[in-house]
């Protein structure tokens, strides 16, 4: 798969997804793909590493998803393993 492709599914790279959102919880767009925009202009991510650490930090309740305007507020008290995602799984599964 494509997506699959375009994904790094180790620790450290999710990690640096994570935090380019922790760090602009003040981005707001009309949808997904406006807000990636925003901000990778602002820290450089690959798209699938972005649309992957959305859907697994919301599944982990690391972060909260807004649809309109779609904003990402990250929950700073969380704590939660990526391994423990059944999307991580089933994503880096697709990798093998």
């Amino acid at each position: 798969s494509t997506f699959a492709e375009g994904l790094d599914c180790g620790r450290e790279k999710f990690g640096e997804c994570f935090n380019a959102l922790k760090r602009n919880q003040n981005l707001s767009a009309t949808d997904i793909l406006s807000y990636y925009k925003l901000l990778n202009a602002r820290q450089p991510i690959g798209i699938a590493q972005f649309i992957a650490g959305v859907m697994v930090f919301s599944e982990l309740k690391l972060i909260k998803v807004t649809k309109s305007p779609f904003t990402v507020t990250v929950d700073g008290q969380a704590r939660a393993e990526l391994g423990s995602s059944a999307i991580y799984n089933y994503l880096c599964g697709m990798r093998e």
